[in-house]
């Protein structure tokens, strides 16, 4: 474990002069404070953001071994799960799919159209983006409008969000689908947003430029292939949102788009925040009532300096899951996962090798 450092302030000290002590104590006793409450701060969000009680559940067609102390064997080399991972659930959602009603409107309550994991090792600051596809057919838990567990249903995982109150059940619905389709690997906190969120977002961090994999319109606003476009606030959410219906792998298609546009506006929060260390309680404290969440500013601000603290050895991957994109019975696009390629990137992300 990594040993948190505080910058301290150094007074120069004249010996002698009584006068300049008597002001120097008061200095440092604030000093002390201000030191023990950010300390105390990071460690409330270290013990909230990590668990070690970690099982491994990989599919029964991968060859693999799950030994008691939850050691994985596979290909003939050992894994071990770090216990200094953390992860964060982000969700856009889609409220316009949103109908009035009480908890557990039967899949009624918006859907989850981006779902990325950020994974954390918060012992070397490495962090990886989990891009996963929201026509990803995964195990969701359906209920009916009464809020009656009914069981587990094979769908999208995008339809998670829509199996509860369009608030914190939905998300941690979602956050319950993400860990099943990702083998048993845990999701220690969720923050979702709509598309209220997405301007002032954007804003805080200025205007980012994309180039388009495709040509696409949405709201009159047409994106080309290939052609540069300035996003601002009043255009990004067009842009992240489009698709087009008519081809098989349009939600793949969009979420590589939105993985660009998360590249260029991680680096721009990435960079404000080497400069401002309270760069993301700001972004957090902007966006936060429109958001659905667990996290708070304790969680934020040890995440906040995990994230930026190796800034020498700052590591930011965005990982992209494997699969075929299909249509399925009902006619509604699938997205398959390779189940070899996701078990080998669930044990590069959260497992290191042991001898």
């Amino acid at each position: 474990m990594t040993k948190e450092r505080n910058k301290k302030e150094k007074v120069p000290m004249t010996k002698g002069k009584k006068i300049i002590l008597a002001i120097l104590i008061p200095v440092f006793s604030l000093i002390l404070a201000v030191a023990i409450t950010i300390t105390s701060i990071l460690l409330i969000g270290k013990a909230a953001l990590t668990d070690k009680d970690i099982t491994i559940t990989p599919n029964e067609n991968i060859e693999t071994t799950v030994e008691d102390d939850n050691t994985v064997t596979y290909e003939g080399k050992k894994y071990r799960y770090k216990s200094s991972m953390t992860t964060v659930l982000c969700m856009g959602v889609d409220n316009t799919k949103k109908e009035s009603g009480g908890a557990y409107v039967t899949g009624r309550a918006g859907q989850a159209d981006a779902i990325y994991l950020i994974a954390i090792d918060t012992n070397t600051g490495k962090t990886s983006v989990i891009g996963i596809p929201r026509d990803s057919m995964a195990d969701v838990e359906v209920y009916s409008k009464a809020g009656t567990y009914v069981g587990t249903e094979k769908t999208q995982i995008c339809l998670s969000y829509a199996y509860g109150d369009g608030k914190d059940l939905s998300a941690q619905n979602t956050a319950k689908s993400v860990s099943r389709f990702l083998y048993g690997m845990p999701v220690n906190s969720y923050f979702a947003v709509d598309s209220k969120s997405i301007a002032p977002l954007h804003n805080v961090v200025g205007n980012i430029t994309v180039t388009p994999n495709e040509t696409i319109e949405n709201y009159n606003i047409k994106f080309y292939k290939g052609q540069p476009f300035k996003l601002t606030g009043e255009n990004v959410f067009n842009y992240l949102q489009a698709r087009n219906d008519k081809t098989a792998d349009a939600s793949l298609l969009r979420l590589n788009r939105q993985t660009d546009y998360l590249k260029k506006y991680t680096a721009a929060v990435l960079s404000k925040t080497k400069s401002d260390i309270t760069f993301p309680v700001k972004l957090y404290n902007k966006i936060v009532k429109n958001a659905v969440t667990d996290l708070d500013v304790s969680r934020v601000s040890y995440l906040a300096t995990k994230i930026v603290g190796q800034k020498d050895n700052l590591s930011l991957d965005f990982v992209q899951i494997e699969g075929t994109q299909s249509v399925g019975e009902d006619s509604f696009a699938e997205f398959t996962p390779d189940e070899t390629a996701l078990f080998e990137t669930v044990l590069n992300v959260f497992y290191e090798e042991i001898n």
